[in-house]
Protein backbone atom coordinates (compact mmCIF):
# COMPACT_ATOMS: atom_id res chain seq x y z
CA UNK A 1 0.00 0.00 0.00
CA UNK A 2 1.64 3.66 -0.90
CA UNK A 3 -0.79 5.74 0.27
CA UNK A 4 0.29 8.74 -1.51
CA UNK A 5 -0.62 7.33 -4.79
CA UNK A 6 -4.07 5.87 -3.32
CA UNK A 7 -4.84 9.08 -2.36
CA UNK A 8 -4.09 10.43 -6.36
CA UNK A 9 -6.47 8.03 -7.29
CA UNK A 10 -8.96 8.73 -4.84
CA UNK A 11 -8.71 12.13 -5.49
CA UNK A 12 -9.28 11.48 -9.51
CA UNK A 13 -11.71 9.13 -9.05
CA UNK A 14 -13.69 12.21 -7.21
CA UNK A 15 -13.13 14.40 -9.87
CA UNK A 16 -14.38 12.23 -12.56
CA UNK A 17 -17.58 11.91 -10.52
CA UNK A 18 -17.78 15.81 -10.22
CA UNK A 19 -17.79 15.76 -13.80
CA UNK A 20 -20.92 13.52 -14.12
CA UNK A 21 -22.72 15.84 -11.68
CA UNK A 22 -24.44 17.60 -14.31
CA UNK A 23 -25.49 14.47 -16.31
CA UNK A 24 -27.51 13.29 -13.21
CA UNK A 25 -30.99 13.22 -14.38
CA UNK A 26 -33.43 11.04 -12.43
CA UNK A 27 -33.31 9.61 -8.95
CA UNK A 28 -32.41 5.75 -10.40
CA UNK A 29 -31.01 6.92 -13.69
CA UNK A 30 -28.05 5.86 -15.22
CA UNK A 31 -25.59 8.64 -14.22
CA UNK A 32 -26.81 9.36 -10.36
CA UNK A 33 -26.01 5.51 -10.20
CA UNK A 34 -22.82 5.58 -11.76
CA UNK A 35 -21.75 8.35 -9.75
CA UNK A 36 -22.33 6.83 -6.66
CA UNK A 37 -20.66 3.75 -7.76
CA UNK A 38 -17.22 6.12 -8.62
CA UNK A 39 -17.93 7.89 -5.12
CA UNK A 40 -18.37 4.26 -3.63
CA UNK A 41 -14.89 3.09 -5.12
CA UNK A 42 -12.90 6.60 -4.46
CA UNK A 43 -14.12 5.78 -0.77
CA UNK A 44 -12.86 2.40 -0.79
CA UNK A 45 -9.68 3.52 -2.13
CA UNK A 46 -9.60 6.17 0.70
CA UNK A 47 -10.11 3.37 2.84
CA UNK A 48 -7.07 1.64 2.12
CA UNK A 49 -5.15 4.83 2.00
CA UNK A 50 -6.15 5.51 5.46
CA UNK A 51 -4.60 2.23 6.76
CA UNK A 52 -1.60 2.65 4.69
CA UNK A 53 -1.06 6.04 6.19
CA UNK A 54 -1.47 4.41 9.66
CA UNK A 55 1.25 1.75 8.69
CA UNK A 56 3.38 4.38 7.52
CA UNK A 57 3.01 6.53 10.56
CA UNK A 58 3.60 3.45 12.65
CA UNK A 59 6.94 2.39 11.02
CA UNK A 60 8.63 5.77 10.57
CA UNK A 61 7.62 7.57 13.45
CA UNK A 62 9.09 7.60 17.02
CA UNK A 63 7.58 6.28 19.82
CA UNK A 64 7.84 9.11 22.97
CA UNK A 65 6.11 11.37 25.02
CA UNK A 66 3.18 12.88 23.09
CA UNK A 67 3.76 10.64 20.11
CA UNK A 68 2.24 6.74 20.18
CA UNK A 69 -1.29 4.66 20.05
CA UNK A 70 -2.95 7.03 22.70
CA UNK A 71 -5.25 9.74 22.36
CA UNK A 72 -3.23 12.09 23.26
CA UNK A 73 -1.49 12.37 20.08
CA UNK A 74 -3.35 14.37 17.31
CA UNK A 75 -1.89 12.19 14.65
CA UNK A 76 -3.90 8.91 15.79
CA UNK A 77 -6.95 10.94 16.26
CA UNK A 78 -6.36 11.93 12.42
CA UNK A 79 -6.28 9.14 11.41
CA UNK A 80 -9.01 7.59 13.00
CA UNK A 81 -11.58 10.08 11.90
CA UNK A 82 -10.29 9.34 8.10
CA UNK A 83 -10.99 5.84 8.57
CA UNK A 84 -14.28 5.94 10.19
CA UNK A 85 -15.68 9.10 7.90
CA UNK A 86 -14.62 6.55 4.89
CA UNK A 87 -16.70 3.76 6.31
CA UNK A 88 -19.36 6.28 6.32
CA UNK A 89 -18.95 7.32 3.13
CA UNK A 90 -19.01 3.75 1.46
CA UNK A 91 -22.23 2.99 3.94
CA UNK A 92 -23.89 5.62 2.20
CA UNK A 93 -23.16 4.60 -1.59
CA UNK A 94 -24.28 1.56 -0.41
CA UNK A 95 -27.43 2.55 0.66
CA UNK A 96 -28.19 4.96 -2.05
CA UNK A 97 -26.85 2.30 -5.13
CA UNK A 98 -29.53 -0.64 -3.47
CA UNK A 99 -32.55 2.39 -2.54
CA UNK A 100 -31.87 5.48 -4.81
CA UNK A 101 -35.31 6.92 -3.58
CA UNK A 102 -33.07 7.44 -0.46
CA UNK A 103 -31.35 10.19 -2.40
CA UNK A 104 -32.89 12.73 -1.26
CA UNK A 105 -33.71 12.10 2.09
CA UNK A 106 -30.66 9.82 3.35
CA UNK A 107 -28.46 12.39 4.90
CA UNK A 108 -25.37 9.93 6.24
CA UNK A 109 -22.96 11.75 4.11
CA UNK A 110 -23.27 14.53 6.30
CA UNK A 111 -21.66 12.77 8.99
CA UNK A 112 -18.85 11.47 7.41
CA UNK A 113 -18.18 15.30 6.29
CA UNK A 114 -18.18 16.34 9.87
CA UNK A 115 -15.99 13.14 11.29
CA UNK A 116 -13.54 14.29 7.95
CA UNK A 117 -13.25 17.93 9.02
CA UNK A 118 -12.50 16.92 12.82
CA UNK A 119 -10.06 14.74 11.57
CA UNK A 120 -8.96 17.59 9.37
CA UNK A 121 -8.12 20.24 12.20
CA UNK A 122 -6.21 17.53 14.17
CA UNK A 123 -3.77 16.96 11.31
CA UNK A 124 -3.48 20.49 11.48
CA UNK A 125 -3.02 20.55 14.91
CA UNK A 126 -0.17 17.76 14.12
CA UNK A 127 1.19 19.74 11.45
CA UNK A 128 2.03 22.61 13.60
CA UNK A 129 2.98 20.85 16.42
CA UNK A 130 5.77 19.29 14.09
CA UNK A 131 6.83 22.23 13.04
CA UNK A 132 7.30 23.75 17.27
CA UNK A 133 4.09 26.55 16.82
CA UNK A 134 3.61 25.69 20.09
CA UNK A 135 6.57 26.32 22.05
CA UNK A 136 5.17 28.48 24.59
CA UNK A 137 3.20 25.80 25.75
CA UNK A 138 3.67 24.37 29.10
CA UNK A 139 4.34 20.44 28.07
CA UNK A 140 6.04 21.87 24.69
CA UNK A 141 8.91 19.76 25.57
CA UNK A 142 7.20 16.68 24.64
CA UNK A 143 6.49 18.33 21.15
CA UNK A 144 10.37 18.41 20.75
CA UNK A 145 10.47 15.33 21.61
CA UNK A 146 7.77 13.90 19.31
CA UNK A 147 9.38 16.07 16.39
CA UNK A 148 12.91 14.40 17.15
CA UNK A 149 14.66 17.84 17.95
CA UNK A 150 15.22 17.29 21.35
CA UNK A 151 17.24 14.12 22.18
CA UNK A 152 16.27 11.79 25.47
CA UNK A 153 18.36 9.40 26.78
CA UNK A 154 17.42 5.97 27.64
CA UNK A 155 18.74 3.82 30.42
CA UNK A 156 18.04 0.05 30.70
CA UNK A 157 15.93 -1.00 33.59
CA UNK A 158 17.05 -3.18 36.55
CA UNK A 159 15.31 -6.82 35.81
CA UNK A 160 14.15 -7.84 39.48
CA UNK A 161 12.00 -11.10 39.90
CA UNK A 162 12.31 -14.72 39.17
CA UNK A 163 13.78 -15.38 35.80
CA UNK A 164 11.42 -16.38 33.19
CA UNK A 165 10.67 -20.33 32.67
CA UNK A 166 9.81 -21.46 29.50
CA UNK A 167 6.83 -24.26 29.35
CA UNK A 168 6.54 -26.87 27.39
CA UNK A 169 5.37 -30.57 27.40
CA UNK A 170 6.65 -33.69 29.28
Amino acid sequence: MIPEYLNHIEAGLYLWSANWYPNEDTLGGFYTLAVHRIEMTAATVELFASFGWIMSWYMTYTRTLGRGFTLDDPDVIAFSCTSISSIIYIVYNIQINVDPLQYGTNTLYTYGDIVYFVGACYYIFACLRDDNWFWFLPLSGQYGVAAGRIRVETKDLPQIGRPVVLMTDP
